[in-house]
């Protein structure tokens, strides 16, 4: 397989950033993989956070257990700066996954054509 495909591939379904690890440019590939890594936790942290606050509005008895009220408190939308926020951060992993993709394939292409 060639280096660029590998890269390219790497990239687009593993994790932005790991294409170039393998092109041996780590310090893009460091900064893609530190900005993808930043707002996956970012994510991660919000979703937790939601789903510790609805655990324990269950434990204490505020709502009750009861799957739809339970899908319902999951499917609500977040509190207007929070949904802004989850937006641009989830936009910024979206182009970092693109822009990472795209430069893997063309310093892949340099890469074989040397």
């Amino acid at each position: 397989m060639k280096i660029s495909t590998r890269a390219t591939l790497l990239s687009l379904f593993m994790f932005p950033g790991s294409g170039h690890i393998v092109l041996k440019k780590y310090i893009s590939g460091g900064i893609f993989i530190g900005i993808a890594a930043i707002a996956s936790l970012f994510l991660f942290v919000s979703i937790m956070q939601r789903a510790n606050d609805i655990a324990n509005q269950i434990v204490e008895q505020r709502i009750s257990f009861d799957l739809m009220m339970i899908v319902e408190l999951v499917t609500a939308a977040p509190p207007a700066d929070e949904a802004q926020l989850l937006n641009i951060v989830i936009k910024v992993f979206i182009v970092t996954w693109i822009v990472s993709t795209i430069d893997a394939y063309r310093l892949g292409k340099k890469q074989e054509a040397k």
